[in-house]
């Protein structure tokens, strides 16, 4: 994923660019509009508490060669919620550093299919100019499966 890129591209609703409002646009079509500096998406806290983040952990990393950008397929344990797939743009990261790791996801949304392969979830990170997709870590061991507030 490179710096631009929207994580949640159908995220829709008023947006704020440089003090202006403007309805009816999503943020993904905003960031490719051109011209964006800051970019404010308003939401309710309802809308925030639908999202269903959790931390789980990371047990089979698979390669993904048929994805068209590079991507590892994930097996994320998220302990009672259950097992779940992603694809992730995290190639810069070895196998061994996420084999076992904690990682922040995103539950809730429909499966989406890429490649042929089915996502049930979407494993957030930070976008960095340097690095690409950096993965949201915890700064100690929670349950897996706990929930994230």
């Amino acid at each position: 994923m490179k710096r631009g890129e929207v994580l949640l591209p159908r995220i829709a609703g008023l947006v704020q660019l440089d003090g202006r409002h403007e309805a009816h646009r999503t943020a993904h079509e905003h960031i490719f509009a051109g011209g964006c500096q800051t970019l404010v998406v308003s939401a309710t806290w309802e809308e925030f508490e639908r999202l269903d983040l959790a931390v789980g952990r990371v047990v089979a990393v698979d390669e993904f060669p048929e994805a068209r950008k590079p991507a590892w397929k994930l097996t994320v344990d998220l302990g009672p919620r259950g097992v779940r797939r992603s694809s992730a743009q995290v190639t810069h990261y070895a196998r061994e550093e996420l084999l076992g790791r904690q990682v922040v996801c995103v539950l809730g949304f429909p499966p989406k299919r890429i490649a042929g392969f089915e996502s049930e979830l979407l494993v957030l990170g930070a976008l960095s100019d340097e690095h690409g997709v950096v993965l949201l870590r915890l700064d100690r061991e929670v349950e897996d499966g706990s929930a994230v507030a």
